[in-house]
């Protein structure tokens, strides 16, 4: 069913792509403004001298940590750039999903900006009005993997055998990863079964994405799961070839830039 499924999509997005192009560019222009402060920050901190060949190849940890040493405001330059982008992707992403999800139920085989556009704007406020509902949501499934720490303590004590402390903390990874995709994968049919029905209420239509991921929480999971994972092996391909073609020249560095928006692209279709 999920290779069905995924084969299913693969395919049908193909015929929309005008659609790639929306979420690719916007996603294009508010990385560009969120990495160039650091860049400007880091080519003060390099200029043109011999270190600055050493970023088209591996990574050199006593590189970065000199960097954040002399120059600490790079740290809180990345964390603001990164909740910045963040948040304006988040913004962008809610507001094409209601067009994509429309097009897809409503326009057959055919692109229609009036359709995608309309919609877009008229479930803009109702799927920020959504994600901000779902956070309690994410919350509750977020902190569900906490209560492992609570039971072993319970059960095992103060001092617990080390095994234990081991693979607890590794329930919690686990634990939270599987919050995170959860919370996903609600809000993605929660958003669906809004555009189908028509529903004005939010919090109605966050109730029938909690039950059908519920519901089908084997399918649904095992889907979303396969997402990431294809993800994963899409960015493993990637770095395999950006290490193989590490090197300050120009041309390279072109291939390495078109490589890395050909895995963006990837990840869009998959999504």
């Amino acid at each position: 069913m999920v290779f069905l499924s995924l084969r299913a999509g693969f395919l049908n997005l193909w015929k929309y792509p005008r659609m790639i192009w929306l979420v690719y560019l916007p996603g294009l222009l508010i990385a560009v403004a969120g990495v160039f402060p650091v860049y400007l920050t880091l080519r003060s901190y390099v200029g043109d001298s011999l270190v600055s060949e050493e970023l088209a190849g591996y990574t050199s940890m006593d590189f970065v940590f000199e960097l954040f040493k002399y120059h600490p405001e790079v740290i809180s330059t990345l964390i603001v750039a990164g909740m910045v982008s963040l948040l304006l992707w988040g913004l962008v992403s809610l507001f094409l999903s209601g067009g994509i999800v429309a097009t897809f139920v409503t326009a057959g085989e055919k692109y229609d900006p009036r359709i995608f556009w309309g919609n877009a704007g008229q479930y803009f406020g109702r799927f920020v009005r959504l994600a901000l509902m779902g956070l309690a949501v994410f919350l509750l499934l977020y902190l569900v993997p906490l209560l492992e720490k609570w039971i072993e303590k319970i059960i095992y004590g103060n001092d617990p055998y080390q095994y234990i402390t081991y693979w607890g903390k590794w329930f919690r990874v686990i634990g939270r990863f599987v919050a995170i995709l959860l919370f996903v994968l609600i809000l993605d049919y929660s958003r669906i079964y809004a555009i189908i029905r028509g529903e004005n209420r939010m919090r109605v239509a966050l109730k029938e994405g909690i039950a059908f991921t519920a519901t089908h929480l084997r399918r649904t999971f095992m889907l979303g799961l396969s997402f990431m994972l294809i993800g994963v092996v899409g960015l493993l391909i990637y770095n395999s070839l950006a290490d193989l073609l590490s090197s300050p020249h120009p041309l390279v560095i072109f291939v390495l830039i078109l490589l890395q928006q050909l895995f963006i692209v990837f990840l869009i279709v998959m999504r």
